[in-house]
């Protein structure tokens, strides 16, 4: 059989070759499957772990800054309030000041 004729079957487990006498033992699929299956159950949630961390501090660096806007914007208004109040004031007393 040629080399380019040989397909591997990817589904099935590699036979390992026990001993000198050359006979062949099947890697014990299930046990080899369930250790997958461990696995990417870690991965899993350690990528939610840093998923939710990584949420929480976004959640929190928003909140952060979205009270000092709203803080600073509000600081802003009543500022520009207060400087037209006060030139309404100053705009009645100079029109009574000069009758």
């Amino acid at each position: 059989m040629a080399k380019s004729d040989r397909v591997l079957d990817r589904t099935q487990p590699t036979p390992i070759r026990v001993g000198s006498d050359r006979r062949i033992r099947p890697i014990p699929w299930e046990s080899g499957r369930s250790r997958i299956d461990q696995v990417n159950k870690q991965r899993q949630d350690v990528t939610l772990e840093v998923a939710q961390k990584f949420y929480l501090m976004q959640r929190d660096w928003l909140k952060f800054w979205s009270e000092r806007c709203i803080l600073l914007l509000t600081v802003y208004y009543l500022a520009w309030w207060f400087t037209e109040v006060k030139a309404k004031m100053m705009g009645q007393q100079q029109k009574g000041q000069g009758r």
